[in-house]
């Protein structure tokens, strides 16, 4: 008798402070949380006469390898038993920028100042509390290019995204998910008519992210 109720406070408290493991039901609804993480990547930047054609390759690619961080919004609905697809809203930042040490003539800089992701995610549950998922979406960047006299230019780049994953659900209220996601984005014109040129910027980029979120 003092098993059966040892037992079945242990599972009382459990359920209080949401520490049981997740069945698939759990998987339905919102949740948020934050991410942290590093990119991989370059951003190819070709240049050409003010409104011309980027014919100039003579410069390197910017790196912009750097750690990031930011936070998610998601809805997620089972279908049948087994998958999960839903919805994301995702926002990063960091310190991504690097130039092109000067091998074009100037040094050209690149600093993307952040990053906003509007994904759908599909997913099949290998276990009950565990996730794998694959994920596309737009993705726009906040992008700053600068040249010597005019300094700094700010344009959005716009394009696509795509990527794999797995989450685990460790509690009833909290999951934690992997994603590796590559970035493939639209050529973009930045001008700088006091240096008399203009350059096309296309960020390269990979990322690995490590994310906590809350389920209510």
């Amino acid at each position: 008798m003092i098993k059966t109720v040892s037992i079945a406070a242990v599972a009382a408290a459990g359920a209080a402070f949401g520490v049981l493991p997740a069945g698939a039901e759990a998987w339905n609804g919102f949740y948020a949380g934050l991410h942290t993480g590093y990119t991989f990547g370059e951003v190819d930047q070709p240049y050409s006469d003010v409104g011309g054609p980027f014919i100039y390759t003579d410069q390197i690619a910017p790196d912009i390898d750097a750690s990031i961080y930011g936070a998610q919004i998601g809805y997620n609905f089972t279908a049948g038993e087994k998958w999960v697809l839903g919805v994301e809203l995702q926002g990063s930042w960091g310190g991504r920028k690097g130039d092109d040490e000067g091998t074009g003539g100037d040094v050209n800089g690149v600093d993307i100042r952040s990053e906003y992701a509007l994904r759908a995610r599909g997913g099949y549950l290998v276990l009950p509390d565990t996730l794998l998922y694959a994920t596309v979406g737009w993705v726009t960047m906040d992008v700053n290019a600068s040249a010597p006299i005019q300094g700094a230019v700010g344009e959005p780049i716009d394009g696509w995204t795509w990527g794999i994953g797995g989450e685990w659900a460790f509690t009833e209220r909290w999951s934690t998910a992997l994603e590796i996601r590559h970035d493939e984005m639209n050529e973009t014109r930045f001008s700088f008519p006091i240096d008399n040129y203009d350059e096309g910027l296309t960020p390269n980029t990979t990322s690995v992210r490590l994310a906590f979120n809350w389920h209510p």
